[in-house]
This record gives C-alpha cells, structure tokens and sequence, in this order.
C-alpha cells in the first residue's frame, strides 16, 4: 500500500513557493511514498522533480486550468491547454496516457454550475478529499456524493501551496507495483482510499493571499 499526495504545488506554479527540496523533505517527514506534482497549467517543474527526487516516487502530472473546471492530468509529462471544456481536456489527457480528475469540485462556487456536463465527461476519478476546501468537511461530504453519483473512484490531496501542508491530505494506493503505471492503474481500478485533515485559516490565507499576489502580476 502507497501513501501518495496527489496533489502537490511547486514554485513553478507560481502561487506557490515551495521548492522541490522542501517538498521532498517534507513529503519524507509525513511518511509519504512520494506524491503528484500538478503545477497550474505547466509541466516545467517535472524534470527537475523526478530527477530530485531519490526514494520517493513521483507521479507526473499538471493542474489544468479547463473551462469551468479544474482537473487533474496524472501521468503526463506534457502540457495539456488550458481554457477547453471539460470533455475536450479529458480527451486530451487520454490522448497522452494520462487519468483525468475531477479537482476539487465544491471548491469554487463560480465551478458548481459546470457540474452538471462531469457525467459525460469522461473522469476516471474525483478528489474528494482536498485539505485547502472550506469547508472542509462539508465539501468533502458533497465530493464524495458526487464520485458516488457518478460511480468514479475517490482521491485525496492536499493541494499544498506551502511545505507545511504537503501530506495533509493523500491517498492510501493498492498498487501491485511501485510505479507510476501501477499508481495510475490502481487508481483506474477504484483500489484507493481517501485520507486527511483540513488545513488551519492560517494556512489558507498565507494561499489566498499568493493566488492573490499570483494574478496580480499575470
């Protein structure tokens, strides 16, 4: 059994100030065995990281910011564009060997309303546990409504932006193997179970305030 934070930040995301070396120490310190980096919408991050990475195994992957949405491309190593529909980012993810999830979908109420086309979509998972949504155990309690609903397998992350959250949320994966392939395939299969804690209002304004930063100077 894997213990996997399937969603993780780094500075190449720009809202995010966590290098790579202090997301390993701190993935190391939570008792991981590695995690996803899924920077907003660029894979530049991704060499450095698997070659940085040492015993940890490292899920390649990229947050893509798609219409009404955001989802998760778990093991691609290519940018997926950004400002599609959900059904058109899906495809794209497939069409690079990637699983496509559904990220935190009661996280942003402007998303709610595109809920309504994930049935048709195309996901192969949903994150349903998120330790930066708010709040949190309610939107927890919803996502997993919603990967029910749509029969899909549930995950957990942390949507870390800083390195004290890293392994706050994770993933408990049944793998066969310690692999990338076998990460995805266990997902695929629904061998996977959810875990984590929220974090604290600290951590979350110390994030808000660099999205906020973050879009300023876009």
């Amino acid at each position: 059994m894997l213990k996997l934070d399937l969603h993780v930040h780094s500075a190449y995301s720009r809202d995010s100030k966590s290098s790579l070396e202090e997301i390993n120490e701190a993935a190391r310190h939570a008792g991981l065995d590695g995690y996803a980096l899924v920077d907003h919408d660029t894979v530049e991050g991704l060499e450095p990281a698997l070659e940085s990475a040492g015993d940890l195994l490292v899920v390649p992957g990229v947050e893509v910011t798609a219409r009404g949405c955001h989802i998760l491309a778990l093991g691609v190593q290519e940018r997926v564009q950004p400002g599609m529909n959900m059904a058109e980012t899906v495809d794209q993810i497939h069409g690079l060997g990637g699983l496509a999830v559904l990220a935190h979908p009661y996280g942003m109420p402007t998303h709610w309303f595109s809920l309504r086309m994930a049935p048709h979509a195309g996901f192969d998972a949903v994150e349903v546990v998120n330790s930066a949504q708010f709040p949190c155990r309610l939107v927890q309690w919803l996502n997993r409504r919603l990967a029910d609903r749509l029969g899909l397998p549930g995950v957990g992350g942390s949507d870390s932006h800083i390195p004290s959250t890293v392994g706050r949320a994770y993933t408990l994966v049944d793998a066969r193997e310690r692999t990338v392939e076998g990460v995805l395939e266990a997902i695929k299969e629904g061998r996977v179970r959810s875990r984590g804690s929220c974090t604290t209002g600290w951590e979350r304004l110390v994030k808000v305030w660099r999205q906020l930063v973050w879009r300023a100077n876009k």
